[in-house]
């Protein structure tokens, strides 16, 4: 004899959740019934995850989707339609018309398609690479290959990770690439398994001025890159023969997991050492501020020695003052290649270098200042942008700042910057107060101050919305800016979830090349006010080809 049992879950129902129905097991001879406990257990769906109370969805975008906006209809669990819409420039979606009962809420990982990047595969227990580190001497991924058949391609013994060494320029034939100091300038290059791409990327490291921002002088400028050149920012006589993998961390990694679009290029990495961003062709005071030179010299290397005139595409990229000298030649350094090179493509993608124009928390032109001081001293604006020079012949020192002539670069622009740039939060404004969630030891902003952050961000829109125009009016190479605001991080520059989303768009341009799944943060949603300082808020602003 048998019984059936109704078991009713309700919707929302949690799994592991226990319903029980006392008294109605099977009876046991000399024993009362027991009790019936059934326990949710909750199967994974093929198109949502549940998440408490919310419904979570990905859908994987092409890039030009991702970028231009799409409109996709999805099937609710009852049956429902749902048309989930994203606009140009949004970067995620979230319905509220189920908000009593929790969200639904879709998640956009951009595809940048293509092959995934070989990883380094077990061989029996362990990989090729934990073989040769426990086996030192013993094995190779040669003989593990030979031997054992081992597939070692995606491991650093079978060229996932090259050596990134050091190659001085010559004395004889570039006398005047020099560093401060006088010591001759270099670069540092790691072959990659794709030899028709490049990475070059110009190192960062701030500049050498007078520190008295109000009225900087000549001799307090040369007095500071006289200590600068002391240093491995002003000297090569201290670089190391081999960057360490350490120290090429996210677009600039040779490790596929972190940097699954540049790993396998071949990286260019060109350490700063003139103190004005590559510019310059003059020798004060024993001080040579010869970026020029350097920069002109390293490509005729690469170009001679390299092999980069055989690429198919070139980024070239920087960081911070390395980012400012990306704006500064990226036009130069895509003519001059373009010109030796057989149908090449090359790509701008600086790092944090959109530094304003803007006077400090006292109304002075503080950095402003500093660096128009360097540039009189160096002699370094007839190295700055041919098209703005041309533009502001009386006012060349606006070329220092990219507000003024961002939409004269012919370049494709792949822009990473912040909102709330670190750098200009300290040297620009002069602030030293915090805008959200402070530490104990860090004082909140007044007013005024919070005002000050405004005035940052206004002013990278207002820049960013010059390119826009530009390009949308048929003008130039298209780009993509990515930015990204923290209250929390106020001390922090571009995420690194933004310089990969950059470099699957650069990488990729806008056709497809690997995943880039860390484009969007899966916290971020549209519920945070973009003119407040709430939380980290990534925005595209697509720029059309």
């Amino acid at each position: 004899m048998y019984a059936v049992l109704q078991v009713f879950v309700d919707k929302g129902t949690p799994d592991g959740h226990k319903i029980t129905m006392h008294g109605k097991a099977d009876e046991a001879p000399g024993a009362e019934p027991g009790d019936v406990v059934v326990v949710v257990r909750q199967q994974e769906h093929s198109q949502f995850l549940r998440k408490e109370a919310d419904l979570y969805m990905q859908v994987e975008l092409s890039l030009a989707q991702a970028l231009t906006g799409f409109r996709i209809v999805v099937s609710h669990l009852d049956g429902r339609k749902l048309l989930v819409r994203n606009k140009t420039g949004e970067d995620c979606w979230c319905n509220d018309a189920c908000q009593a009962h929790g969200d639904c809420c879709s998640d956009f990982a951009v595809e940048c398609g293509g092959e995934k990047p070989a990883e380094c595969e077990k061989c029996g227990s362990y990989t090729c690479d934990e073989w040769i580190e426990w086996g030192a001497g013993k094995y190779t991924c040669e003989s593990l290959g030979r031997d054992w058949g081992c597939k070692c391609a995606g491991c650093k013994c079978g060229g996932g990770s090259a050596q990134t060494t050091l190659s001085l320029l010559s004395e004889d034939k570039y006398p005047e690439a020099r560093c401060l100091d006088g010591s001759m300038a270099g670069y540092y290059i790691r072959p990659g398994q794709e030899k028709d791409k490049f990475l070059l990327h110009l190192e960062g490291g701030g500049w050498c001025y007078d520190q008295n921002c109000k009225a900087p002088s000549a001799d307090g400028t040369l007095m500071d890159c006289r200590k600068r050149s002391g240093g491995h920012l002003g000297s090569s006589k201290r670089w190391a023969q081999t960057k360490s993998a350490d120290f090429l961390s996210g677009y600039l990694s040779a490790d596929p997991k972190v940097n699954p679009v540049f790993s396998t290029w071949t990286l260019v990495y060109v350490p700063y050492c003139d103190g004005a961003s590559f510019t310059g062709n003059s020798v004060v005071d024993d001080l040579h501020f010869k970026g020029e030179q350097i920069l002109k010299a390293v490509l005729t290397e690469l170009e001679s020695k390299e092999g980069i005139l055989e690429a198919s595409r070139v980024v070239v990229s920087g960081g911070s003052a390395g980012a400012s000298a990306v704006y500064f030649h990226a036009d130069y350094i895509a003519k001059r290649l373009k010109e030796g090179g057989k149908q090449m493509e090359v790509l701008a993608l600086p790092d944090a270098g959109f530094f304003l124009d803007v006077p400090d928390h006292q109304g002075v032109r503080c950095w402003p200042n500093q660096m128009i001081s360097l540039f009189n001293v160096s002699g370094g604006y007839s190295s700055l942008h041919a098209g703005c020079l041309e533009k502001y012949t009386s006012e060349p020192w606006r070329c220092l700042f990219p507000e003024y002539f961002v939409d004269l670069i012919q370049t494709r622009l792949f822009i990473v910057n912040s909102l709330y740039d670190s750098s200009e939060i300290t040297y620009s404004l002069g602030l030293d107060c915090c805008p959200g969630s402070c530490p104990y030891w860090k004082r909140p902003c007044t007013p005024a101050e919070m005002q000050q952050y405004d005035s940052l961000r206004s002013g990278h829109l207002t820049g960013w919305k010059a390119r826009s125009r530009r390009v949308k009016g048929g003008g130039g190479g298209g780009g993509i800016y990515i930015q990204a605001l923290s209250k929390v991080r106020y001390f922090g520059r571009s995420a690194l979830s933004m310089q990969l989303t950059a470099a699957c768009a650069a990488g990729s341009r806008t056709d497809s090349l690997r995943p880039c799944k860390e484009d969007l943060n899966p916290s971020v949603r549209h519920t945070l006010n973009p003119r407040t300082l709430k939380g980290l808020i990534p925005l595209c602003f697509p720029m059309p080809k």
